[in-house]
């Protein structure tokens, strides 16, 4: 079992985390091709590595079934994309920001929510995401708002 309080993650709790070198098991490695430059290799371990985790593993998202994003910045977008690639229908950006909500529908969601608007947990029976036969949820975001409301949301019957 993890002692959620005493977490030892490798870019804190270790001395050399932050060295130019460091020593690492082979298993933890992925060989990044010659043509991929380090920029766009560097977020695989944690913008897209994480999201995929989250679709595939954790929520378990099938073809058909609806997904709701509460947090579409960094790796919510990704988290909204892999959802899509991997059938869920519809998916739903939930956010505050404008521009990353048309972001998240430019990308491959089908609906955006603005998280300001009041109500915006209530769903209209006439909605195409009242229709929905089973959520899955992902939070994406960090703050104790989005959670609650990614909670929330279940125990209403979104689910």
């Amino acid at each position: 079992m993890t002692n959620c309080h005493r977490v030892q993650l490798m870019a804190f709790a270790h001395d050399g985390a932050w060295a130019e070198y460091t020593v690492a098991q082979a298993v933890g490695l992925t060989r990044v091709p010659d043509n991929v430059p380090l920029e766009q290799a560097a977020i695989l371990a944690d913008a897209v590595s994480m999201p995929f985790g989250a679709v595939v593993r954790t929520g378990r998202v099938g073809i058909g079934e609806s997904v709701g994003v509460w947090g579409v910045g960094g790796v919510g977008t990704h988290i909204v994309q892999l959802a899509r690639l991997v059938g869920g229908v519809p998916v739903i950006a939930i956010d505050i920001k404008p521009a990353v909500l048309d972001r998240a529908l430019e990308l491959a969601a089908e609906h955006a929510v603005d998280a300001r608007t009041p109500g915006y947990g209530t769903i209209s029976p006439r909605s195409p995401v009242a229709r929905c036969s089973r959520w899955r949820s992902t939070r994406s975001g960090s703050s104790r708002r989005s959670s609650r409301d990614s909670i929330a949301s279940q125990l209403a019957g979104a689910s």
